[in-house]
């Protein structure tokens, strides 16, 4: 969070020869890759990070990812994918909340209203 990239990536390379191919390596990857704005890196490592174990972190990156892209089906796609994180960890308020951005920009709205009261009921703040 304070773009040591280079740093970040040393130690991303180091625990990955420890532990190769664990879920969360390749999810804190995908997020290095992220911030760096290198969206084609972070969407492999992401996509990755899911196969290997249903990475929430990784699912959330991939939905926010697929939302760079203002077509319907990206929407659709990246809807998609943070409804399954927040399936996959319902306390990742990252995903809510970019899920109601999601669907304040496709105009639907009741799904809006419907997860802002769920969001309510579970992390007790206004969304």
């Amino acid at each position: 969070n304070v773009d040591r990239f280079a740093d970040a990536r040393k130690e991303a390379d180091a625990a990955e020869k420890r532990w190769p191919g664990l879920p969360g390596l390749l999810a804190a990857r995908c997020d290095l890759a992220f911030r760096r704005r290198d969206l084609g890196a972070a969407r492999q490592s992401c996509t990755r990070a899911v196969g290997a174990g249903k990475s929430s972190w990784a699912l959330y990156l991939l939905g926010v990812i697929e939302l760079q892209d203002d077509s319907r089906a990206a929407s659709a796609r990246g809807i998609a994918r943070l409804r399954e994180a927040i399936e996959i960890d319902p306390d990742l308020a990252h995903a809510w909340r970019a899920l109601g951005k999601a669907y304040v920009r496709i105009n639907a709205m009741t799904e809006r209203e419907q997860l802002r009261r769920e969001y309510y009921a579970r992390f007790h703040t206004v969304m």
